[in-house]
C-alpha cells in the first residue's frame, strides 16, 4: 500500500482481480525487427520518460506469424506492465498497453477484470515500492506470488475513475512544466552559444557577422567580435585551488558542521551544496578550502562527461570544503566569475577541453591544472560581460521558476496519492 498510512476501506489481493503474467524471452535472432505488427516491449523502452504513462512506441517489432510460431500471446491494451528484475523495478517505470503487446521476460503484466479501471491500476502501482517485495540474491527481482498479495482498495468503478482522472490531470501539469523546463535550457544552450560568439552590440542586440564581417576576426577555435581577447584562461586566473578528500561518513554534513563536496554538486544546471560527506570528528578541518558565494567551481577527475563541470556557487552551506576532485578557479579583476563559468560551459571551450582529457578509461579521466591554464577562452569588456550575464541569468531565473513550480506539482501528487488511494479523501462521484 502507499507508504504511511493504511487504508480505510476494504481491500482486495491485488491476484484477485487482475491477472499477472510475465513475459517472454526476446530472440537474439530477432534483434532490431521493425517488420511486423506487435510491438514487443523492454524495460529500456520504458526508461525514456519517467512521467509518460501509455506505451506508445518500441524498439522491436514481430510479425503475427512470428508470434505464433513461438507461442506468444499479446497482451491486451489496458494492461499495466513493470520491471521485474533489475534496478528498474524500482524506478516507478510502469506503463498502460494502449494495444495488443509482447514483453519481454524481465517484465510482468497486470491485466485488469472488469471491475477495476486500467488507470487506476497504473497509478496504484507506480504508489507502491516494489523495493518492499525484493528477493535476495544478486539481482534484485519480485515475481507474481508477491505483487498478487498486495493489497488493493476495493472501491467501485465510478470512484476508481475519477481517481484516476484527478491523478492524470497533475501528471500531465508535470509533463508538460518538464517539456517546458527542458525547451527553455535548449533555449538557453543557444543563446549561450550566439552570445559566446557573436556578443551584443551597443544597442543589445546580436551582432551579425554576415552583415557586418568587420566586426569580427578569425581565430583557431573559430569567430569572434573583434574588440573581444581571445587568451589562454590562466591569463584571467589568479590561481587554482584543488582540494582535499579525507575518508568522510556517507551522510551529508548537518548546518553547522564540516563537510567535503562530492563531485556532484557540481553539475550543469548548478551549484549544489546537499551533495556532500560529513567530515568525521577525528579530522580537522581546513578552512583554507571552504567554498563560498561566487567561486567557480570545476569537476577535474571522474567519468569523461562528468570531468570539465563547470558551475558558480550563488549561495552555499557554511563549512563545506573542495575535494580533491574540484578545482577553484579563483578569476582576477579582467573577468567576472559568472561570465568566467559561462565562458567555460560554451561547446567551443569544453570541445577544446575534450581533447585533453587524459585517463586510462572512459570511466576514470582527468584533468591537470595546467590543462586547465592553458585551455582558450575568448573575453569581451567588462560592461559586455555584464549585458551577457543578466541576458542568461533572465533564461536561468525562468527555468528555476518552472523547476519550483514542477516541485510543488510532485509534492501535490504526494499528498493525493496519499489522501485518495486510502481513502482519507474521498471524492464525488457525477451519478
Amino acid at each position: 500500500m502507499p507508504e504511511g498510512l493504511s487504508y480505510t476501506w476494504k481491500t482486495k489481493m491485488l491476484g484477485t482481480i487482475c491477472q499477472l503474467s510475465g513475459g517472454y524471452g526476446f530472440p537474439d535472432s530477432l534483434q532490431g525487427s521493425i517488420e511486423g505488427e506487435l510491438p514487443f516491449i523492454k524495460v529500456s523502452d520504458m526508461s525514456l520518460s519517467r512521467n509518460e504513462r501509455d506505451i506508445v512506441n518500441a524498439n522491436n517489432y514481430v510479425s503475427i506469424r512470428i508470434a505464433d510460431s513461438m507461442g506468444w500471446k499479446p497482451f491486451p491494451a489496458g494492461a499495466v506492465v513493470f520491471a521485474k528484475v533489475g534496478a528498474a523495478l524500482k524506478l516507478n517505470r510502469r506503463r498502460i498497453l494502449i494495444r495488443p503487446t509482447l514483453i519481454d521476460n524481465n517484465m510482468m503484466v497486470a491485466i485488469p477484470y472488469g471491475g477495476l479501471d486500467s488507470a487506476f491500476l497504473y497509478h496504484f502501482l507506480c504508489a507502491i515500492d516494489f523495493g518492499d517485495f525484493v528477493q535476495d540474491g544478486a539481482l534484485p527481482s519480485v515475481n507474481q506470488e508477491q505483487i498478487g498479495s498486495i493489497k488493493i482498495p476495493d472501491i467501485n468503478k465510478d470512484e476508481q475513475h475519477r481517481i484516476a482522472e484527478i491523478l492524470d490531470t497533475i501528471d500531465d501539469a508535470i509533463q508538460k512544466t518538464e517539456a517546458l523546463i527542458s525547451k527553455l535550457k535548449a533555449m538557453k544552450q543557444g543563446l549561450l552559444h550566439d552570445l559566446l560568439t557573436r556578443g551584443l552590440d551597443e544597442n543589445g542586440k546580436l551582432r551579425d557577422p554576415k552583415a557586418h564581417p568587420e566586426q569580427f576576426k578569425e581565430w583557431a577555435l573559430g569567430r569572434v567580435p573583434i574588440n573581444w581577447e581571445v587568451n589562454r584562461l590562466g591569463k584571467f586566473l589568479a590561481r587554482i585551488d584543488q582540494g582535499w578528500s579525507p575518508d568522510c561518513d556517507s551522510d551529508p554534513a548537518p548546518q553547522g558542521e564540516w563537510g567535503v563536496l562530492k563531485t556532484t554538486a557540481v553539475v550543469w544546471e548548478g551549484y549544489r551544496d546537499n551533495k556532500n560527506k560529513r567530515l568525521p570528528r577525528a579530522h580537522k578541518p581546513i578552512p583554507f578550502y571552504e567554498v563560498r558565494v561566487d567561486d567557480v567551481l570545476m569537476t577535474r577527475g571522474g567519468p569523461n562527461s562528468r570531468v570539465g563541470v563547470v558551475a558558480l556557487v550563488h549561495k552555499t552551506q557554511g563549512r563545506l570544503m573542495l575535494s580533491d576532485k574540484i578545482y577553484r578557479l579563483v578569476h582576477n579583476d579582467d573577468v567576472s566569475p559568472a561570465f568566467l563559468t559561462y565562458a567555460l560551459s560554451g561547446n567551443r571551450t569544453q570541445r577544446h577541453l575534450s581533447s585533453f582529457k587524459t585517463g586510462m578509461a572512459e570511466s576514470q579521466t582527468n584533468i591537470s591544472q595546467e590543462i586547465v591554464r592553458s585551455l582558450f577562452i575568448t573575453v569581451p569588456p567588462k560592461q559586455e560581460q555584464y549585458i551577457i550575464v543578466k541576458t542568461l541569468a533572465k533564461y536561468g531565473a525562468r527555468i528555476r521558476a518552472e523547476e519550483r513550480y514542477r516541485d510543488k506539482l510532485k509534492l501535490q501528487k504526494k499528498g493525493l496519492i496519499q489522501d485518495l488511494l486510502t481513502g482519507k479523501v474521498r471524492v464525488k462521484v457525477d451519478m
